[in-house]
């Protein structure tokens, strides 16, 4: 991927304003966790872009704002997001920066205010507006409003019978949504998890982005049976992956990663999906520190993070209980005021977690 990002950088240089490369560069660097690069590469282009003779240049703005909030330059970000939303109103990527800019400062009374109060702009995104109605479901867990969180999965997230083919966006977001919710004891229901088969099955085998699998593995530990007289769907994926990182000829970030802790990530969420949380814990806490090499946003990843703490919270070993919190801690350096980072810590005091 990063060689590719050079060839896209390299015709960026003599033609900057090539939107498909400027685009595909963006995702680029996405994909490999190069949060830096994203900012930058955007950056660059973005003062020479010919706004004349070449439409769309309100985008980047919004593509600009993406990268600034994930190196944690807020403020800058939802300057740039404000920009372009003034110069295009249905701009949801724009939209989608500034939903990430209060994410990560616990604003989920302003956030919910934004999404809901631009909703018929960013509503008609096909792309993105699902992963919008995503992020207003985060608010409201934040909030410990989870019947509303659950009211946005089952209208906007989850499977539609009468659609063809599903996206591995679509997977990515019901599964964490639903992890999220059960992380805050609240029982989604079996039926919910059934539904998402039709979106995992015809990727167990694709082990192109470890982040991916991740979110597989969180449908897959929660359905850990022969489903249609098939092979047990979630020993088929961990093979899957295990010849994946086995064959020699598979090279490039996605394989390095897989190798390093992307196995192992996906086997701890089934450990954890299986109570087994001292094992799980462990795992977590042995790769915590990688998980930055990851595709997906802060927001995205931070359910890893919620994974290692409610393992080691749920763990009867005072240690681990103690590790868990000091991640806790970890985590509010980015995640500012985090409500729920409160309510786990007095779950935890009050012994809840214990009693599992």
């Amino acid at each position: 991927m990063y060689r590719a990002c050079n060839e896209w950088e390299n015709i960026l240089e003599e033609y900057p304003n090539d939107l498909m490369a400027l685009k595909f560069a963006h995702t680029g660097y996405f994909y490999t966790g190069d949060h830096l690069a994203m900012r930058d590469s955007i950056a660059r282009l973005i003062d020479k872009w010919d706004k004349e003779k070449y439409q769309c240049y309100s985008y980047l703005h919004g593509m600009h704002a993406y990268g600034l909030e994930e190196c944690g330059e807020y403020i800058e970000a939802e300057k740039q997001a404000k920009i372009g939303l003034q110069l295009q109103r249905q701009d949801c990527w724009s939209t989608h920066a500034i939903a990430h800019c209060m994410e990560m400062a616990s604003d989920f009374k302003n956030g919910i205010n934004f999404l809901e109060s631009t909703e018929n702009d960013w509503g008609p995104c096909k792309l993105l507006h699902g992963h919008n109605y995503w992020h207003n479901a985060l608010f409201y867990i934040e909030k410990g409003d989870f019947e509303s969180a659950l009211t946005i999965y089952d209208n906007e997230l989850a499977p539609k019978s009468s659609k063809k083919s599903f996206t591995i966006m679509e997977l990515i977001d019901a599964s964490s949504l639903l992890s999220r919710l059960e992380m805050e004891i609240i029982n989604v229901g079996r039926e919910r998890w059934e539904g998402l088969i039709p979106l995992v099955a015809p990727h167990i085998g694709d082990q192109i982005v470890a982040f991916n699998d991740a979110h597989i593995s969180m449908v897959l530990s929660r359905l850990d049976e022969n489903i249609d007289g098939k092979e047990n769907l979630a020993y088929l994926h961990a093979k899957n992956i295990s010849n994946f990182i086995g064959d020699k000829q598979n090279i490039g970030e996605n394989a390095t990663i897989m190798r390093d802790f992307g196995e192992k990530l996906c086997s701890s969420i089934y450990l954890f999906n299986k109570e087994k949380y001292d094992q799980a814990f462990d795992d977590l806490y042995s790769i915590k520190s990688q998980f930055y090499r990851l595709s997906g946003s802060h927001a995205q990843k931070d359910i890893f993070t919620q994974f290692l703490v409610c393992s080691g919270l749920y763990s009867q070993d005072k240690e681990k209980n103690k590790k868990a919190l000091e991640v806790l801690q970890e985590r509010g350096a980015k995640m500012r005021d985090s409500a729920l980072a409160l309510r786990l810590v007095k779950r935890y005091e009050d012994g809840i977690f214990s009693k599992r």
